[in-house]
């Protein structure tokens, strides 16, 4: 098979596995685009957003929160793993970022719940060619972990998963709960990759929010 990045050797590798990833996926967007398949197109997109969190694995299995001196420490406790197509953007020079948010909330008798507080963890995750090296980095704090294996990097990055909330948040509001989730920012990818990865099942690496009563251990 000719490959179109055969005829474009002067760009750099990340811009050719782009145009790669696009042309792989141009028939499919070709059917949407069509005029003459905005129908079927449709139909497509609304059954496809109906099933498309069932074709998630990936799911927060527990929080743990604990004292930390004056602040409480949460982290979540993950079953996560990745695709062959994921495995394939990364080694070829895409930068993938995930997004951990968590919120700390009070359920209100027949009214909606109340969020006490919020926050957000960016994750990076990168391949060093040159040291054969994958790595992910919290953005927020620079810390970052690096691995020889590519499963290795999904089984332990939740230890960069660490939201810091004060004490007094916990002494002023009692009886909360918490719920937190991880998503891929796909607003982050190469601008010719996040449309098609929209409909590709293999990029679903997203976790369903998981819920449970906050309880805080001694560190």
């Amino acid at each position: 098979m000719i490959k179109l990045t055969n005829f474009l050797p002067k760009i750099s590798p990340i811009a050719s596995y782009c145009l790669q990833f696009l042309a792989q996926s141009g028939k499919f967007a070709l059917f949407i685009l069509s005029p003459h398949n905005h129908a079927k197109a449709s139909i497509f997109i609304i059954l496809f957003l109906a099933s498309h969190l069932a074709l998630a694995e990936n799911k927060v299995t527990a929080i743990y929160a604990y004292h930390d001196k004056d602040q409480v420490k949460i982290s979540p406790k993950l079953n996560f793993v990745s695709s062959e197509d994921i495995k394939e953007a990364i080694d070829n020079g895409i930068r993938i970022k995930l997004i951990a948010k968590s919120r700390l909330f009070q359920n209100i008798p027949w009214w909606f719940d109340k969020t006490i507080s919020s926050q957000m963890i960016e994750l990076e995750i990168s391949y060093f060619n040159l040291g054969k090296l994958y790595t992910v980095k919290n953005t927020q704090s620079g810390a970052q972990l690096r691995f020889n294996e590519y499963q290795e990097l999904w089984e332990n990055m939740e230890n960069l998963m660490v939201f810091s909330y004060k004490n007094s948040l916990f002494l002023k509001h009692k009886d909360m709960r918490i719920e937190l989730r991880i998503r891929l920012d796909q607003g982050a990818l190469p601008i010719a990759m996040q449309l098609p990865v929209l409909f590709n099942d293999q990029w679903d690496i997203n976790t369903q929010w998981y819920e449970q009563k906050l309880s805080i251990q001694d560190e």
